[in-house]
This record gives structure tokens, C-alpha cells and sequence, in this order.
């Protein structure tokens, strides 16, 4: 049963949310630039993915299981993973060719990698415009550090948002081998989570540094791989790619293509769950009630991410970087597994 406090906890969120999310409107579409009033509520994850893994409409949104339950847990398909910055006319037309269920069974080309990597910057974009106005808001309660802190690093966000813009309209009008595909693996199941992001790899498998999350240099671009895992009708296909520019990811991409499918399943499944939040679970899958107590076990672990101080800071890095290199011996769900197929 809901307690009075947490229902009101929640009507108060609410409303700092809505008016965080009024203040973050914008007035004209990113995209094609065109001064609008009704944004499109488009999905990050393509909506024929979801479609396979819905129950009655409705997914668990794993950011909302892991937190302190302001919101409910359950989302529906026009809750998950959305973001509302550009025109329907855009949303129609641009991202066509990857939001295709037989496209998708195949290795994605250049334009579909180069799609993927946009729509993942609109939804780091959106969070970002969010939460800039949400921190402001006089109800927010957290500490001036780290409101300081985090609208700091939302601001630079911001900034390398159009930069990444930039580079990704070059990349779709030139046509040009840009991205370089990790790997991509197709399964002959359903697996239970849907997910598409770019992520921040900070550390790979040996425990070395990838990416400084905590270099706030102003000159300092945070470079980022893509991850999507896609259940489809009758398979998954789960792939990442990064831009070839960006070589912090050399290593970390030749690790992961020397593993076997077995082994890199396992370790993408634990790795999702520690660097990223917006995975999309489907509602009834087998061993559910341990997968969820291994998550939160996880998410707690790791909550401490932001700092004002310098030897915090190096303590967490080592922390974290600890944490990647001791992945094999971590005993978390191997959710990408055949074990946990939803039609297995």
C-alpha cells in the first residue's frame, strides 16, 4: 500500500516536473529548423521494437525500478524513452529506413548507424533541457554543490550537443564511412530488454581509463559509443559502433570483438545496467524477482557519481574502474542469455 507521504511526494514531483518540462520547450525543431508549436513525441527506441516486448501497453522502465519511487514504475508507450524536440514532418521522414523491422535483421548501413547515433543525441539533448530547468526550480531540496555540479556538466552537454549535430548532418550528407561497427550479433530469441543509447564508457575490461567522466575541462568534448538491443518478432539483434574519430573506444572495441557471443552477451548485460539507466524491461520474465534484487544491488553500489572534490573524484574513478575489471567475478544475470528468453 502507498503511504500518504510518498502520494504526495509524488503530486509535488509532478508538478515540478510539468513546469520543468514547460520551461524546457523549445520553439522550433532541431532538425529542420522550422518555428513550430506541437513537438512530436518521438521514441529513442524504435517503436516496432517495442511493439515486441509490450504487456497491455505498458513496460518497466528501469530508472524508475532503481529510484526513489516518484514515478510509477510501469510507463506506457508513449512515457518510454521520449523526446520531444523536433517536427512530426522530420520524425516521419528522417529515421525511416532504420525504423524497419526487416532493416533492422540486417547489418545496419552507414546512413542507419549515422540515424541511430542522431537520435540518441536528441534524447541526451532532452534530458539535459530537462533537467537544467528542473534544478532550478525553488522546491529542489539537493545541496548547492551539487546542483552546481550538475547544471556545470548539463551546460557543456548542451554545448556538445550542437557540435555533435554538426558533425552528424556532415556525415548524412557526404554519405561517408564514419562509423566503425563493433560488432553485431543476431540471436535466435526474444531477449526481455530493449535498449538504445550512447553511453560513456569510462573503463574497459582491464581496468584502464577510457573516458574521464570527471575531466569538466570547458575544452573537453565527452565522446561516446552507441549500444542498441533490439527483441525483434523472432530474434534480437544487439550491436555498438562508435565514430571512428573518436579512437579513446580502439581498445575497448577490440576487446569486446574477442570475445565469444556467450561471453560478450554476459558482459553486456552487466555493463548496460552499470553505465546506463533507460533500459525498457519487459513486465514477466523468468527469475524476475532475482534479476531486480542483483540491479538494485548495483545501482546502489554505484550511486556516489558526482563530486565538487578532486580526491573523491580519484577515489570513484578507481572505484568504478575497479568494478569493470572485476566484471567476471561480479555474479550478475546474464538478462541477454537464452536463460532469460521471453519465448524461449
Amino acid at each position: 500500500m502507498i503511504s500518504p507521504e510518498l502520494i504526495e511526494a509524488r503530486k509535488q514531483y509532478g508538478r515540478i516536473k510539468s513546469r520543468s518540462k514547460g520551461a524546457a520547450k523549445l520553439e522550433r525543431c532541431l532538425w529542420c529548423g522550422k518555428k513550430i508549436s506541437r513537438f512530436c513525441d518521438s521514441h529513442t527506441i524504435p517503436r516496432v521494437v517495442l511493439e515486441n516486448i509490450n504487456s497491455d501497453g505498458k513496460f518497466d522502465y528501469v530508472n524508475t525500478i532503481m529510484q526513489i519511487p516518484l514515478e510509477k514504475t510501469d510507463q506506457g508507450m508513449k512515457e518510454v524513452t521520449v523526446f520531444n524536440l523536433i517536427c512530426n514532418e522530420c520524425d516521419n521522414t528522417l529515421f525511416q529506413e532504420y525504423e524497419n523491422l526487416e532493416n533492422l535483421k540486417k547489418l545496419p548501413t552507414q546512413r542507419m548507424l549515422a540515424l541511430i547515433a542522431l537520435k540518441d543525441l536528441f534524447y541526451i539533448m532532452s534530458k539535459r533541457l530537462f533537467e537544467i530547468e528542473l534544478y532550478k526550480q525553488p522546491e529542489n531540496r539537493m545541496s548547492p554543490a551539487f546542483i552546481h555540479r550538475k547544471q556545470m556538466v548539463n551546460y557543456l552537454d548542451k554545448r556538445d550537443f550542437f557540435l555533435e549535430l554538426d558533425r552528424i548532418r556532415n556525415i548524412l550528407d557526404d554519405e561517408s564511412n564514419s562509423y566503425e561497427l563493433i560488432f553485431w550479433d543476431k540471436v535466435d530469441y526474444k531477449v526481455p530488454v530493449a535498449y538504445q543509447g550512447a553511453v560513456t564508457v569510462y573503463g574497459d575490461m582491464n581496468g584502464e581509463l577510457v573516458v574521464d567522466i570527471y575531466d569538466d575541462k570547458a575544452s573537453k568534448s565527452i565522446k561516446q559509443m552507441h549500444l542498441c538491443i533490439f527483441p525483434l518478432d523472432d530474434c534480437s539483434v544487439i550491436f555498438a559502433f562508435y565514430n571512428k574519430d573518436d579512437t579513446e573506444y580502439y581498445q575497448f572495441a577490440n576487446q569486446l570483438r574477442a570475445m565469444d557471443l556467450e561471453t560478450r552477451l554476459k558482459f553486456l548485460g552487466y555493463f548496460m545496467f552499470f553505465i546506463s539507466e533507460d533500459m525498457i524491461l519487459v513486465k514477466k520474465i523468468p527469475h524476475r524477482t532475482f534479476f531486480l534484487e542483483k540491479t538494485r544491488s548495483m545501482f546502489m553500489d554505484g550511486y556516489e557519481f558526482w563530486t565538487d572534490s578532486k580526491e573523491e573524484a580519484e577515489f570513484l574513478q578507481r572505484k568504478n574502474l575497479a568494478r569493470f575489471k572485476a566484471w567476471k567475478e561480479d555474479i550478475f544475470p546474464g538478462i541477454l542469455t537464452q536463460k532469460y528468453a521471453i519465448n524461449a
